[in-house]
């Protein structure tokens, strides 16, 4: 059965309300994966997020007759572009299941749809910010991933982004620190004390 892609735009719609409940349920048996904030998704497809404000983007939902196979959001980052002169166009929120048929059509989809903004490269997978975190996962697939700048993947997304031709250009890399074993130098503790200090600001330690 042929795959087809649905453009959304509508998070209260069917396709909306699916597009935000597909990767929690392909990675529902996977503790290491952390799932994204719900709303901040829906900004992203309604385009209610300060990013369109100066660029364009577009969600897909990918579908086997009925049944919900993949997504991505597909950006045209025009201020970062004009900025650093790059024609870049990226692919956010890639999720899919493990066959290759769906990532050829998702593939296929992103690069349509970049040729169509004449842009010279695809990349990603990246989002609206670093916040969002960027990259395929190859290493450390054992760890849960961090709220925001790092992404979670099972261990055959890397092979599936290969296969499209896709390279990799630079490396991001995360840090695990054991709080039990983990002591701030004094030194570092001053200075935070004192730029704390001059900023107003104040840290809040949540009670529950």
């Amino acid at each position: 059965m042929s795959i087809t892609a649905v453009p959304v735009r509508d998070p209260r719609s069917r396709p909306g309300k699916a597009f935000i409940q597909f990767p929690f349920e392909l990675y529902q048996n996977e503790p290491q994966w952390v799932p994204p904030i719900r709303g901040t998704v829906a900004a992203v497809i309604s385009r209610r997020h300060p990013y369109f404000q100066h660029s364009d983007g577009e969600a897909f939902l990918f579908l086997r007759g009925d049944t919900v196979v993949g997504r991505c959001v597909l950006l045209e980052p025009r201020l970062f572009n004009q900025h650093t002169g790059n024609r870049d166009v990226r692919l956010f929120l890639p999720e899919g299941i493990n066959d290759d048929e769906v990532w050829d059509v998702i593939f296929e989809n992103a690069r349509t749809w970049a040729r169509k903004r004449g842009a010279g490269r695809l990349i990603g997978p990246q989002g609206l910010s670093p916040l969002d975190g960027g990259g395929v996962l190859v290493d450390g697939f054992e760890h849960r991933a961090s709220m925001t700048m790092m992404l979670w993947h099972p261990r055959w997304y890397a092979g599936a982004f290969e296969r499209q031709g896709m390279k990799k250009y630079k490396d991001f890399l995360s840090f695990r620190a054991m709080t039990g074993d983990f002591s701030l130098p004094e030194k570092v503790s001053r200075v935070a004390e004192i730029a704390a200090g001059r900023s107003g600001l104040t840290v809040e330690r949540p009670r529950s």
